[in-house]
């Protein structure tokens, strides 16, 4: 009887080694370096009218904002492979800025006008893909959704010293998304990985609030709200390292 037991046991041991670790799938998770273009319609009309006030004294420009960049983290919910095709649902964030600045002579020396960009995304996404190889997958369709909040800092400096911080930031989060393509290279078996993506994406967030809670304005000599600070997205990438673990 003892022994029917042990091979009972036996039995199904070998069975589930058989099916092998991650039958059911990978879970993991993951880190790397994006970029977003977006549409600042409203910022950069901002900081043209600067240009505009302050071209008396103005040592250099402005630029216009176009491209945000930084990391994300997220993790592999499920990734599994069915029948020469790969699928992975998956969750992330990610943290992305700009900077840009003015130079205009003072009589106190050089003064900075620094405005920095930054936008923090919580998100979701699901991946199809095929396999081409054991080593290699390609992501035909990558699409995720996301909640978008924004922070616009402003820094006035006087010879390198900041006189003025402010924080201004997005009265509402807005609901973006992204679809694309990439590929997965596997390293080591299924566990670690790199994987590259790109596409286009859809952004907005319309107004931003002052640190007394007013509104933002449209440009610095206006009580009128500025209404498009992001009116569209543009061009994302992005490269990672995966980890997984079998399921």
């Amino acid at each position: 009887m003892k022994l029917l037991i042990l091979f009972t046991v036996l039995s199904s041991v070998l069975s589930a080694q058989q099916l092998g670790f991650g039958c059911l799938g990978f879970v993991g998770g993951f880190a790397g370096y994006e970029i977003q273009g977006y549409k600042p319609t409203g910022l950069n009309s901002y900081i043209g009218s600067l240009n505009t006030l302050r071209s008396d004294s103005l040592i250099s420009p402005g630029g216009d904002f176009s491209r945000l960049s930084g990391y994300r983290f997220g993790i592999n919910i499920i990734r599994n492979r069915v029948s020469g095709f790969e699928y992975t649902v998956k969750g992330f964030y990610s943290a992305l800025t700009e900077t840009r600045d003015l130079h205009i002579r003072s009589v106190l020396g050089q003064k900075t006008e620094e405005f920095e960009v930054k936008l923090n995304s919580f998100g979701v996404g699901i991946e199809l893909g095929s396999t081409i190889t054991k080593f290699l997958s390609i992501k035909i369709i990558n699409a995720e959704v996301s909640y978008n909040t924004a922070i616009l800092f402003r820094r006035i400096m006087v010879n390198d010293n900041q006189l003025i911080r402010e924080k201004n930031t997005s009265s509402a989060g807005g609901i973006g998304w992204n679809v694309g393509g990439g590929f997965i290279i596997y390293l080591l078996e299924r566990q670690i990985s790199i994987e590259g993506q790109a596409g286009l994406s859809n952004l907005k967030i319309d107004r931003l609030e002052k640190p007394d809670g007013s509104p933002f304005p449209k440009d610095e000599q206006s009580n009128e709200p500025m209404t498009d600070f992001i009116s569209g997205g543009g061009f994302t990438a992005l490269i990672q390292l995966n980890i997984s673990f079998p399921l």
